[in-house]
């Protein structure tokens, strides 16, 4: 093997030592179930009915769906460019670009999915019924400045500090829209929503 190829091995090795222990987790006792209308919980619901039931309540699930493609957009795009943004603007080498960018999104995605999910929590004590959605709203109005701004300053130093703005910003956004989508579909639904959600 190469070292390259010894690296991915050594990195991924333990994914398989996690999955071979979480087969013997049992699952958890299903809540928020459908019902028949005799109480009775539904085991499974067929796939073209549970995609009627998406289907029919698309007013609902659209926005979310289109809203956090679109900050996905935002999120790849700017990870595309911002390495070129800066050798080309900025004189710095790659392995500069890697070091400074790399820290930024590994420290800022952290802190961003925790400060999403704590502020999910907060506005849901408030009694907020949209806490999930108005997160996701909240995080648009906060990273539409830092976005137009920090791609046109003119020193390294203001466009990487703006930088890390965005990052907490789209840290917290993808977490929150894939909790929304769990919160608001029955549970026998759940994984099929989400899967349709990530294509």
């Amino acid at each position: 093997f190469a070292p390259l190829q010894l690296s991915f091995f050594a990195v991924g090795a333990p994914g398989i030592l996690l999955a071979i222990v979480l087969l013997f987790i049992p699952e958890p006792t299903r809540k928020d179930v459908l019902r028949t209308a005799d109480g009775e919980a539904i085991a499974k619901v067929p796939f073209k009915e549970a995609l009627a039931y998406l289907w029919g309540r698309r007013r609902l699930y659209a926005p979310i769906y289109i809203g956090v493609t679109m900050l996905a957009m935002i999120h790849y795009s700017g990870i595309a460019w911002a390495p070129t943004l800066l050798i080309r603007n900025h004189g710095f080498s790659p392995a500069q670009v890697g070091l400074a960018l790399g820290l930024i999104h590994l420290t800022c995605g952290i802190i961003g999915a925790y400060s999403g999910a704590r502020l999910v929590e907060r506005l849901s004590r408030k009694g907020e019924p949209e806490a999930h959605v108005k997160s996701i709203l909240i995080v648009v109005c906060l990273l539409a400045i830092p976005s137009l701004i920090a791609p046109l300053l003119p020193t390294a130093v203001g466009m990487l500090t703006l930088w890390v703005a965005m990052q907490l910003c789209l840290g917290a956004y993808f977490g929150v829209g894939t909790t929304a989508l769990q919160v608001m579909t029955p549970n026998q639904m759940r994984g099929l929503n989400t899967s349709i959600f990530m294509l």
